[in-house]
């Protein structure tokens, strides 16, 4: 099941990522009685979170790519050491 942890562990962090900003947009941001805005640190943290998360995304990505480009050129190399006559 845990074959794939950088796939969790950014699904982890994009989870925690949404939950920050949720907690921001809900609780914490208001304008003061001198029309200022109030802001807590869950913005920042959650676009931290939400940039690790999509980059851990990214490089998943690109990794599994990277691997199934790697097997099928194996398999042509394979296949065209098959394709050899021999009389």
């Amino acid at each position: 099941m845990m074959k794939h942890k950088l796939l969790w562990c950014s699904g982890l962090l994009l989870i925690i990522g949404i939950a920050f900003g949720y907690i921001e947009t809900r609780y914490y941001q208001y304008l003061d009685e001198n029309n200022v805005l109030i802001e807590s640190w869950f913005l920042p943290l959650s676009m931290l979170f939400v940039f690790l998360g999509c980059l851990g995304m990214f490089l998943f990505i690109i990794r599994a790519i990277w691997l199934i480009l790697k097997k099928a050129s194996s398999i042509l190399s394979l296949i065209k050491g098959f394709n050899v006559r021999h009389y």
